[in-house]
């Protein structure tokens, strides 16, 4: 079954199309609540999904999983570039649990989760994340400077 995660209006939610029944599913993250979106055709709903995903708001999930045998000196450089501080490797048991609280990250260390729909992040989607920031960074700079009245560069 195909699924991404969708990131939209601060909340994280799992896209999963159905193109045979010609809709799109969501499912919210923390609550599991489940929203089906009917499209009158499959190529309606292919092209839905994929501006979607494209619109999706660039940032870390407010709760996701890392596996601890994946918790090595690059994933702790790139979590430090994406504002998360660094965990004692001692205390880490199976799983990393990381969660959004406000403005601060919390994290706990848990042996065995099953059953979830939580999303579990690799250094492949942290750096994935980083570079989408840096890239959006970029084109904001980019605008401010080619802008007009107190944006711009020129005053």
């Amino acid at each position: 079954m195909e699924k991404n995660l969708l990131l939209m209006n601060g909340k994280d939610y799992w896209l999963i199309p159905r193109y045979e029944s010609k809709e799109i599913i969501t499912v919210n993250v923390q609550t599991k609540s489940e929203t089906r979106y009917p499209f009158l055709s499959k190529k309606a709903a292919k092209e839905n999904y994929d501006l979607w995903l494209e619109n999706s708001e660039v940032r870390l999930p407010r709760t996701f999983l890392i596996k601890s045998k994946n918790y090595n000196t690059a994933m702790i450089k790139t979590l430090k570039e994406l504002g998360i501080k660094k965990e004692r490797k001692s205390d880490l048991r199976t799983y990393l649990f990381y969660h959004l609280f406000e403005t601060t990250w919390t994290c706990s260390h848990i042996d065995e989760i099953t059953g979830t729909i939580i999303p579990t992040l690799d250094l492949k989607d942290l750096k994935e994340i980083l570079a989408k920031k840096k890239q959006l960074s970029q084109v904001v700079q980019e605008r401010m400077t080619r802008g007009m009245g107190l944006l711009s560069n020129e005053l």
